[in-house]
């Protein structure tokens, strides 16, 4: 697990590590970007409550070298904060049959996109799922964009209210 907390992570001195499960480590790193590039194939990073606004996030081959086959993004709560905000102009996601998996760490928390989500290419088809008790939200007069088979698995939209 690569652990990412946009107040107190450090790019330059962190590790990505959850310094509660390892006192002597030096802590969670501050970008998702780096995370990426951090994270094994079939590994998972842990997404600390915050804002989270510093560009694209884009999760290809050159971002994100050793993920193959599937990646976890897990949101998990800060404080009393639920809500992991990815204020960024888009999120990309572009590793030929990636399944990506959106989670919550205790249920509770979830992903607002405040961003177009862009799901595969040309060359290249995504899978996501978003288990019941999970949550990716699409904030207003954002687009989402699907190419080849990409899809969304064990994932049912649901339309914001008025």
């Amino acid at each position: 697990m690569v652990y990412v907390d946009d107040r107190y992570g450090d790019d330059l001195l962190g590790d990505g590590k959850n310094q509660a499960e390892a006192p002597s480590s030096l802590g969670p790193i501050k970008t998702i970007n780096l995370g990426l590039h951090l994270v094994a194939d079939r590994g998972t990073i842990v997404i600390l409550a915050g804002e989270y606004n510093r560009g694209d996030i884009v999760i290809d081959s050159k971002t994100a070298p050793h993920v193959k086959s599937e990646l976890t993004l897990m949101a998990q709560n800060l404080n009393k904060n639920q809500c992991v905000e990815l204020a960024v102009d888009s999120m990309k996601v572009d590793i030929d049959n990636l399944v990506l998996n959106i989670v919550a760490a205790s249920n509770t928390e979830y992903f607002d996109l405040a961003g177009k989500l862009i799901l595969g290419s040309k060359k290249h088809s995504v899978k996501v799922n978003i288990p019941e008790s999970s949550n990716l939200r699409l904030k207003s007069k954002e687009s989402l964009v699907l190419y080849g088979k990409s899809a969304f698995v064990k994932a049912e939209p649901e339309m914001g209210k008025k």
